[in-house]
């Protein structure tokens, strides 16, 4: 058990930045151009609900795998 309290206290640092490039991800996934020219409507409260799903979707993988659970 002492390797992976070592390796954990290594890796604790990447591991936050891992975690933060998954959400930057998200957002550079986003693109407000389309939305201006679709309008807002049922196309927008699809993506809106879509990337909210997968907002929570990553912060629950992202914990799992780097929270040390693993």
């Amino acid at each position: 058990m002492d390797s992976v309290d070592v390796i954990l206290s290594i890796t604790k640092e990447i591991r936050k930045w891992f975690f933060t490039l998954a959400f930057t991800s998200i957002g550079v996934n986003t693109r407000l151009v389309d939305w201006a020219k679709i309008g807002l409507g049922n196309p927008v409260m699809v993506f809106l609900i879509a990337q909210t799903f997968n907002v929570f979707w990553t912060y629950a993988i992202t914990s799992i795998i780097f929270g040390g659970l693993f």
